[in-house]
């Protein structure tokens, strides 16, 4: 979202170099690119009633001709995202976290978006309001061809959310997959260790308990070896060595890992 500058890397978008952009290109790129965090109660103005707050962007944007047709627009959104009409004057402290994070929604949707941030978009809250959140987002998917970045420690809002699955482990990415293969055949063992973690609704069809130690705070991030380790237990002397590099191993399916699929075994 360019909120900070970042020290390295790259980030390109629609073939375009994100962090070239200035001025009237940042703007542009924004409008097609906005964010949700995981607090929505910090991230509105608590001096701003609910319809001011989704109406502004069309206002810095220039997508209004006025305020009047801005705040008309605003409660259009505020209806589809479920934000009952008697709190759109109402402020940020008078409403619960998941209207909240309702607000934030229609905010950045009132643009004519492309690609949706979300940063542990449910992680606050309650099972009622994170079960309609995620089925606004399926059915935007579906209706407004938006695409997500949807980061995540919740592996059930993952699986129901997302086509493709990165998983990371301090820093690195250690495999990508479409969501159903890396949850149905994990190749890493730490993706491994994921998915038996994953809590279901019945116990007896929830994987058996995989237990990994701690290890040291830290430590793994000053490894040049692999990462994960000091708490694989498939590791072998190469683990200890080399950083395994992140190849493809089936169409779409990559890994990093010396001993891909053992996990599963």
């Amino acid at each position: 979202m360019r909120l900070h500058r970042p020290t390295g890397g790259e980030i390109f978008f629609a073939g375009e170099d994100v962090l070239a952009f200035t001025g009237a290109d940042l703007l542009r790129y924004r409008r097609k690119v906005q964010m949700i965090f995981p607090d929505p109660s910090g991230a509105l103005n608590p001096r701003m009633t609910a319809e001011e707050i989704v109406a502004e962007p069309l206002l810095i944007h220039k997508k209004a001709s006025g305020r009047d047709e801005a705040l008309a627009r605003a409660r259009e959104l505020l209806q589809a995202a479920a934000v009952p009409y008697y709190k759109w004057r109402e402020y940020p402290g008078q409403f619960s976290l998941g209207q909240l994070q309702r607000v934030c929604l229609a905010r950045a949707m009132v643009l004519e978006l492309e690609l949706l941030i979300c940063d542990e978009p449910v992680s606050a809250l309650d099972v009622s309001s994170r079960g309609w959140i995620l089925n606004l987002f399926k059915r935007w998917q579906r209706e407004r061809q938006l695409s997500f970045l949807f980061i995540s420690h919740d592996l059930a809002a993952v699986r129901f959310v997302c086509d493709r699955t990165m998983v990371m482990y301090a820093g690195k990415i250690v495999e990508v997959n479409s969501t159903d293969g890396l949850f149905r055949r994990p190749a890493h063992p730490y993706t491994g260790v994921l998915s038996a973690a994953a809590l279901l609704p019945d116990p007896a069809l929830r994987y058996k308990r995989k237990v990994v130690p701690a290890g040291e705070a830290g430590s793994c991030y000053l490894l040049t070896s692999c990462k994960f380790f000091l708490r694989c237990a498939h590791a072998g002397p190469v683990c200890a060595a080399e950083e395994p590099a992140l190849l493809e191993i089936g169409e779409g399916h990559f890994v990093a890992c010396h001993f891909p699929f053992f996990c599963g075994k």
